[in-house]
Formats: structure tokens, sequence, C-alpha cells
């Protein structure tokens, strides 16, 4: 596989950044990605979501104590260029379903000073004959863990 890199500028940090992309979105995946977003958004409206507790979300939550607008808000905010990957889940602990993977860049106020942190999100839309709902699996600082 050829390895490409991608120069970005990131608004929050106003630097410039480079980019290891091992997998573009291949057409399909954006035509997932964008219906995802679409269904996603409106499941947040109603609060159809959850996040999932696990240790890698618990820490996030210690570090970055957000109220849980603040995390829908992120959620809100995901575009099409957020999406680094979609794929089927392999993890039995999970529904048989499509995951999709986000980077997020972020600013919050954190004891009255903006904190920036690039967020990495792993969720798939869980459905059942009365009602869908996202399950967020993976709300964590970038790079730490998956």
């Amino acid at each position: 596989m050829t390895k490409s890199y991608l120069l970005c500028y990131n608004s929050i940090t106003k630097d410039a950044e480079v980019i290891h992309i091992s997998e573009l979105l291949t057409e399909s995946e954006r035509k997932k990605a964008e219906e995802f977003l679409k269904r996603m958004k409106g499941l947040l409206v109603t609060g159809e979501y959850t996040i999932r507790p696990s240790w890698k979300n618990t820490e996030f939550d210690d570090e970055y104590p957000l109220r849980e607008e603040q995390k829908r808000s992120v959620l809100r905010s995901l575009t099409i260029n957020d999406c680094i990957k979609v794929e089927a889940n392999t993890n039995q602990r999970y529904e048989a379903a499509e995951l999709f993977f986000f980077l997020k860049d972020a600013a919050f106020m954190i004891y009255g000073e903006e904190t920036k942190v690039k967020i990495y999100l792993k969720m798939y839309i869980r459905e059942t004959k009365t009602h869908d709902m996202v399950i967020v699996i993976s709300f964590h600082k970038d790079g730490l863990y998956d």
C-alpha cells in the first residue's frame, strides 16, 4: 500500500499538521458516512443516543469534565470530512453493525481555560423494530488507545 500524507490547517490550534492517511474513504464509504451523519443528527435531536461507559471514555471524562450538552455538541458538529474509516464490526461485544470512525478537533473551556483536544469517536446506529439509537463506543483523546 502506498503511504499518503495530507497537510491540514488546524483551525483550533492554528497550526499546520501533517496527517498520515493509510486509507481514504471510497465513494461507497463516503455515501454511507453521509447517510450515517444525517441519521445520527436526527437521533441526537430526540436524545436517542448513548455514550458507552468504558475505562477509555472514563479516563477522558476525568481529564475533560464535559457536560452532556458539550459532548452532544461535538457529535452534532461532525462532518463527512471528520470521518476517517467505515468498517464492519468484528468485536463480539457489540452488535453486528457498520462502525463509523471520526477524528474531531475541539476546544472547551475547562476550569476557565481554553483546552484544545483531538477526539477519537467510534459509533454505530443500533436498529430495532421500535426505534433506532446512536451507540458511541469511543469518545476519547486520539492516539492513546485505538
